[in-house]
Order: structure tokens, then sequence, then C-alpha cells
């Protein structure tokens, strides 16, 4: 099967004109990991597995674009399939669990895993490398290694951090692009990347392959893609349900 990345979601902020939040599902030959659930996430994960098939899932930080349709997946796993799922790992920031409907917590569905920088955890035949991305809240980037490729994942994020953090060559990276350079700048300087700062992270890293997501709905995405042309070869936009094959 080899290493595929499907988008379930691919709006920043809330979901948008049939547009999930973000969201996306990282499968191996023997692993399927659901990174970020945002609203909207678990509808278009449903067309790719199963309740029964997800082996894990990491939410990158409290903000609820990124986690709440684990509140879903609960209610599926625990009610709508049988056996019912049990001891699905979450890996999340610390803090997060706190924001999560109670009675989920106090069932066997989920197995939580508080995270900091600089942790590593291993599900299935994927690891992961976390350090911490620049934004209002505890904020987890990854690194993802698997059947020999190294993958790098910014969640939200300001310019102030950078892929070189976890290394310095990625055969594939996705990041936020959350609108153009100018309104970035102005509206969000400290906690949101454009496209094109994106692309001059990613292509300072040595990442091969970008991918641009996380875009607000009311950006102009195509300007987003254009800025990100402009520092990086190989460049495109998420598009949502698309696998793309690492």
């Amino acid at each position: 099967m080899g290493v595929s990345l499907t988008v379930l979601g691919t709006s920043g902020g809330c979901p948008g004109p049939a547009a999930a939040a973000c969201g996306y599902l990282l499968r191996t030959s023997s692993t399927n990991l659901w990174i970020d659930a945002g609203a909207g996430t678990m509808a278009n994960l449903l067309q790719h597995i199963g309740v029964s098939d997800v082996d894990g899932i990491i939410l990158s930080h409290e903000h609820p674009d990124h986690w709440t349709d684990i509140q879903g997946f609960w209610v599926a796993a625990a009610h709508f399939v049988n056996p019912p799922v049990e001891n699905v790992p979450v890996y999340a920031p610390t803090g997060l669990r706190d924001h999560v409907y109670a009675p989920n917590l106090q069932s066997n569905v989920f197995d939580w895993h508080e995270c900091e920088p600089g942790d590593k955890i291993q599900v299935g035949d994927i690891s992961i490398t976390f350090a911490r991305a620049q934004h209002p809240v505890l904020t987890l980037a990854m690194k993802i290694e698997c059947e020999g490729k190294v993958l790098a994942y910014s969640a939200d994020t300001g310019p102030a951090f950078s892929f070189r953090e976890l290394g310095d060559h990625f055969d594939f990276a996705w990041t936020e692009a959350n609108d153009i350079d100018e309104i970035i700048k102005r509206d969000a300087p400290d906690s949101h990347i454009s496209g094109r700062q994106s692309a001059v992270m990613s292509k300072d890293a040595g990442v091969k392959r970008l991918m641009l997501s996380h875009i607000r709905f009311i950006a102009d995405r195509e300007k987003v893609l254009e800025e990100a042309k402009s520092e990086h070869p190989d460049v495109f936009l998420a598009q949502e349900n698309r696998i793309y094959e690492i």
C-alpha cells in the first residue's frame, strides 16, 4: 500500500462552504492515524475507513477547529459498532482533555495520553516527534517517520517556528497557509503564517513537496498558492477527500 495522506478538511478556524475544518488521515500498510479532528472531518474519514479501523488519534492543540469531531467518534465507537471500540490511543497537548465532554472520558473508548514538545510516540509503524509551534496555546508540530518516509506537519504556527527544529530533510510536509502575506502580517503576525511564509520555511528545511492547508474560507486560495509558488518549487493546495501518495 505504501504511505498516503488523505485530506479530511482544509478550512482554517472553522468549517467553510462545503469544506470541513482541519483533519488528515495518514495511512501505511498496517496503520490508520487520524491527525486533527476538526468539525466535519469524521464524515469524510468514514468515506475511507470504518470506525473500528482507527488505530490512533493525534490532536495538535485545543482550538476547536482541530479536535471537536472526536466527540462524534466517541458516540459511534461506543454505540454504533459491534463490538464497541475500546482503548483508541489519543495523543494531545496537556490541557486539551479538560475541554472534552466529560462522560466521553468516563468510558473505555479513549486511551488518553498528554504530550509535550520533545516527546516521541509510536502508533503502529508510525513514529512521531513533537516540537512546539508558535501559537497562543500549546500546539504540537510534528515530524513523522514511516516506511522510510519523513514527513512534517506544522499545525497552527507563527513564523518564529521552523521545521528545522525537527530536521533538515522531509519527503513531504503540510502546513497552514491561513491567508495571503499582507493579511497575515497585519492581522495575525505571531500566530499564523501565509502560503509564502510556509514555502520559505519549508524550502529552508529541505521539504521536497509542500501541501498548503488550514486556509480561511474567506481567503483567495489561488493568491495564497501564487505567493507560495514564488518561494518553493513544488507546492500545491490541499483538496478535501483527495488521497496523496507520499
